[in-house]
C-alpha cells in the first residue's frame, strides 16, 4: 500500500510541475532537463509499484493445516477437514472414529505354514502344519476373529479352530478402559485317528496395554467338551497361546523385541486327564521379514512331558493385524 501511495503523489508532482513550466518559467530549460531525469525514475518506480501490486494480488500457497492433538487424521481415508492426511497416525491421535477405516480393508487375512514337532508320554511326531486366520475390524478397538489350522503327521491330521471377539487395548487411550485388551474365543479340536473325538473350550484373555506393541494380562481356559477329554498341547493356536482343551489359567506378556520382532510368552497350570495337571508354558515370536511376510516359531510345553513345536511363515493381505489396536 505504500509504495502505491508513493506512485500516486509522484504522478502528480510531475503534471504540477509540466504545466509549471509551458506558464513559462524563466528556467524552462534547465528545469525540463531536470524532470526529465526524475520522471525517468519516477517511471521506473511506477513499473515497480504495478508489478508488486499484481504480484500481491496474486493467490498464494495455502498455510500448512495441522491437525490439533487429538483430532481424527483421515482426510486421505474419506473424513475431510480434519487437517490431517496420514491415515496410520490415526493411533496415535488415539482416534476411534469409525472413519479411519475407510482407506483399507476391514478385513485381515493371514495365510501360514511350517514345519511341527509333537510329543506325548508315548509318541513323537513330525509333521507339517498349515492354516489361516481371518480378522474383521468392527472398529479401531473391536473386531471379530476366525481361524482354522491343520497339522499332518504320519499317522493323522488334527484340527483346531477357534472363532470369537476381541476388544484391543488402545497404547495412547486416557482411560483404564481404553487401554485394556478382551479377547472372547471358542476353540474347537479333533484329531482324525480317533473316531467321535471332539473337544472344544472357552478362552479369555484380559490385558492391559501400557505402551505400544506392549501388553499384559491374565488368560483363562475353562473346557467345555465334558468326560475329561483333553490334555494334549498341539502345535496350532497361534504363536505363545495356549489351547489343551483343559483348564488353564495363568499370565501372559507380549512385548516388542529387537528390530519389529514380537515376542509372546505364557506360563501358568495346566489341568489333565485325571489328576494330571500341572505348569505348562508357552512361548511363541514372530519377526517381519517385509510388509507382508512374517517368520514365526513357537514353543509349547505342558505336564506329564507334552511339547508342541513349529516353524514357518505367514503371509499377510488386508490389515494385517489382528493382535493390536
Amino acid at each position: 500500500m505504500f509504495r502505491q501511495t508513493q506512485c500516486v503523489v509522484l504522478g502528480l508532482m510531475t503534471a504540477f510541475a509540466l504545466s509549471s513550466a509551458r506558464a513559462g518559467d524563466l528556467n524552462l530549460r534547465s528545469s525540463f532537463g531536470r524532470l526529465a531525469l526524475q520522471e525517468a525514475s519516477w517511471t521506473s518506480d511506477l513499473h515497480f509499484c504495478n508489478a508488486k501490486a499484481a504480484e500481491q494480488a496474486q493467490p498464494g500457497p495455502a498455510p500448512a493445516q495441522v491437525a490439533p492433538s487429538g483430532a481424527c487424521c483421515e482426510p486421505a481415508c474419506g473424513c475431510a477437514g480434519n487437517g490431517c492426511g496420514d491415515c496410520g497416525g490415526c493411533n496415535g491421535c488415539g482416534c476411534e472414529d469409525p472413519c479411519c477405516l475407510n482407506g483399507q480393508s476391514r478385513w485381515t487375512v493371514w495365510a501360514w505354514g511350517g514345519g511341527t514337532y509333537y510329543s506325548t508320554s508315548f509318541e513323537s511326531l513330525f509333521g507339517f502344519a498349515e492354516g489361516v486366520t481371518l480378522g474383521y475390524r468392527l472398529t479401531e478397538a473391536t473386531g471379530l476373529l476366525g481361524q482354522i489350522g491343520f497339522n499332518h503327521t504320519g499317522r493323522s491330521t488334527q484340527i483346531l479352530g477357534t472363532v470369537g471377539a476381541q476388544k484391543f487395548g488402545n497404547p495412547y487411550g486416557g482411560s483404564m478402559w481404553e487401554r485394556t485388551s478382551v479377547w472372547v474365543l471358542w476353540d474347537q479340536f479333533t484329531d482324525t485317528r480317533f473316531a467321535n473325538l471332539y473337544v472344544h473350550q472357552l478362552r479369555l484373555n484380559v490385558g492391559f496395554v501400557p505402551a505400544e506393541r506392549r501388553e499384559i494380562g491374565m488368560s483363562f481356559s475353562i473346557p467345555t467338551s465334558g468326560g475329561g477329554v483333553g490334555g494334549a498341547l498341539i502345535p496350532l493356536g497361534g504363536p505363545g497361546l495356549l489351547s489343551s482343551g483343559t483348564e488353564f489359567i495363568g499370565p501372559y506378556l507380549s512385548t516388542e523385541v529387537g528390530d519389529g520382532g514380537q515376542l509372546t510368552t505364557m506360563v501358568g497350570y495346566m489341568g489333565g486327564a485325571g489328576n494330571t495337571g500341572g505348569a505348562a508354558f508357552g512361548v511363541g515370536y514372530e519377526q517381519p521379514m517385509n510388509d507382508n511376510l512374517n517368520f514365526i516359531t513357537d514353543a509349547k510345553y505342558g505336564t506329564s512331558g507334552l511339547w508342541a513345536l513349529s516353524a514357518g511363515v505367514s503371509l499377510g493381505l488386508g490389515r494385517q493385524d489382528t493382535k493390536r489396536y
